[in-house]
């Protein structure tokens, strides 16, 4: 198994969405932890695996195998969110065709990486070859990857079982790949660097795992594993990866101890939004959600129940980073880094007092433009079941990882 760098971890973590600070007291193994996590979020293994299952198991071989009336498996594995979507806009805009960043860290780039692969091993698939090899630019590590069948999850998931093996070259002997050593000349290879091989092999280690014993084809010399398709992960989750730990904590409480005094504002929380009048509207939005939503997953995107507030936690006084969003409507967007808080100012319940007007102004000098419309990051308090305390006067840092 390869081995990186803390600071590459986290930069494969922040590749992911999940951004920790370059000096969190985060140990190596907690950070492997979370990375555990974020490639769990990634796939949406939430949605595929039953919550009772020991171990998260996915029995694969009760699974439909996967028709090629389905649809290609090389658009089958895409999970492409509307972040994808305006960030591929925002680059054609500026002439710029390629996924990667040359001029990141290399572990920047792991995230993209590991979608890429899912492309190339559909393309492979789709075109009749068994598999590919991942090669590093110094060609001292690689990953054979060899695909030995496809089942489907459901009509839109593509399940891709795989025998794997990473080697490190020999001197003057090339790559042990076992008994396998590359007899087939349509195995292509692609350039991946060693901080995007570290990330596939633990998604393909963790997945392994999800096997049951009843599954178990054979390639000698090969491990047994599979993937699934890949996207951006969602808020909810980037929001609980990137807290709670120890550094986290103490900024936590050294920002409590700056609010000592400040002016809080009590702002109504509208659940309802600016869609309360039509039959299904989003409950929730993100830019980092899937178009379409998760394929097979329980949950809808559709019909808010005005009357449902989140339910207080214990010690909800305590003050915590709320984001303020103005798409140019009489609702202003508010939620929280987990999302668990997703909810609305609305105008008229704060126009007569004269809040509204001094939210908007504190967001016009104080926030970040977004094209038309303007956020911004303030500290609050839940103070009761529909309401919510604003600290105007005490403005944090606005570079915050969301």
């Amino acid at each position: 198994m390869l081995e990186v760098s803390k600071e590459t971890l986290l930069d494969i973590l922040g590749s992911m969405g999940v951004e920790l600070p370059s000096d969190t007291t985060m140990t190596t193994d907690m950070l492997q932890e979370r990375l555990e996590r974020a490639i769990d979020a990634a796939q949406f293994i939430r949605a595929i695996t039953p919550s009772n299952k020991k171990k998260n198991e996915i029995d694969i071989g009760v699974l439909p195998t996967w028709s090629a009336s389905d649809d290609r498996v090389q658009f089958a594995v895409d999970r492409t969110s509307w972040q994808d979507t305006f960030n591929g806009l925002k680059s054609l805009f500026k002439g710029v065709r390629d996924l990667f960043d040359y001029s990141a860290p290399e572990g920047r780039d792991a995230f993209v990486s590991w979608r890429y692969l899912l492309n190339l091993l559909g393309e492979a698939y789709d075109a009749g070859r068994p598999g590919i090899i991942l090669v590093d630019g110094e060609t001292q590590s690689a990953v054979l990857i060899k695909i030995h069948e496809i089942r489907a999850v459901n009509a839109r998931t593509p399940l891709v079982v795989v025998h794997f093996r990473h080697a490190m070259a020999s001197t003057g002997k090339g790559f042990d790949f076992g008994p396998y050593q590359r007899p087939r000349a349509d195995i292509q290879a692609h350039f991946f660097v060693r901080p995007a091989q570290y990330l596939v092999l633990r998604v393909l280690e963790a997945n392994g795992k999800r096997i049951p014993a009843s599954y178990a084809p054979v390639d000698p010399g090969l491990k047994l594993s599979f993937l699934l398709p890949v996207g951006t992960i969602v808020a909810s989750e980037t929001g609980k990866l990137a807290k709670n730990n120890t550094k986290d904590w103490k900024a936590h409480k050294r920002s409590c101890r700056t609010l000592d005094g400040a002016a809080w504002e009590t702002f109504p929380i509208d659940m309802s939004g600016p869609f309360s009048d039509m039959p299904s509207y989003p409950t929730k939005f993100s830019n980092r959600d899937p178009i379409g939503g998760v394929p097979g997953s329980k949950t809808t995107q559709y019909g808010r129940n005005p009357a449902k507030v989140p339910p207080m936690k214990k010690a909800s006084a305590e003050p915590f980073l709320l984001k303020i969003q103005d798409n140019n409507s009489p609702w202003l967007m508010i939620y929280d880094r987990s999302r668990e808080l997703d909810a609305f100012f609305k105008r008229e319940e704060n126009d007569l007092t004269g809040k509204w007007v001094e939210l908007k102004n504190l967001m016009e000098t104080k926030g970040i433009k977004v094209g038309l419309n303007m956020k911004i990051y303030c500290w609050a308090k839940r103070i009761g079941e529909r309401e919510l305390s604003v600290a105007l006067d005490r403005v944090p840092d606005q570079d915050v990882p969301w």
